[in-house]
């Protein structure tokens, strides 16, 4: 029955401590096999890791450049802005002080227009009224007149009247 190559327990727990030998081998030949595998992995896994570490440190500077390069553009927009707004309140205060100067002549032209054309208009109702007072006066004088030559008419034939009858009367008496 037996082989030669049987192995014989010879005491109390050798059995197990064949078998923990057994497993220590085992772990062994594994963690020193294993072992050139996960360094060469974790080797291999670091590199990657610091790749990507300086990838990313690139991409952050690239990131922070062009960060730095909106904020100078951002900067450089607000000055080109102030100034622009700047140069446009100045020019609307001179438009409204040229605006005013224009509305103020123009404003004194009409108000001399208007006191020429009010004189104009004084002195064409003035004219006016004198005609009017000249040929009513015109008017009246030839009534006057017509009946001036109507009452001397009168009168001269009163006195004639007055005349004859002095005559008549002095011959009446005289006779």
């Amino acid at each position: 029955m037996a082989t030669g190559l049987e192995h014989v327990a010879t005491g109390p727990g050798i059995h197990e401590v064949v078998v923990l030998m057994n497993v220590l081998v085992i772990g062994a030949i594994f963690y020193l096999g294993a072992k050139k595998g996960i360094v060469a992995s974790l080797k291999l896994r670091s590199e990657s890791v610091r790749e990507k570490l300086m990838e990313s440190k690139t991409e952050l500077a690239k990131v922070e450049s062009a960060l730095n390069a909106a904020k100078s553009e951002l900067k450089d927009f607000e000055n080109t802005r102030n100034r622009m707004i700047a140069e446009v309140r100045s020019e609307a205060e001179h438009l409204s002080h040229t605006i005013l100067e224009e509305a103020s002549g123009t404003a004194a032209r009409i108000l001399q227009d208007a006191k020429l054309s009010a004189k104009s208009e004084a002195r064409g109702a003035v004219n006016e009224l004198k005609k009017a007072l000249v040929s009513a006066a015109l008017s009246e004088t030839r009534e006057l007149i017509a009946q001036s030559k109507d009452q001397q008419a009168t009168v001269h034939k009163q006195l004639f009247e007055m005349m004859n009858n002095d005559i008549k009367g002095a011959q009446s008496h005289g006779r």
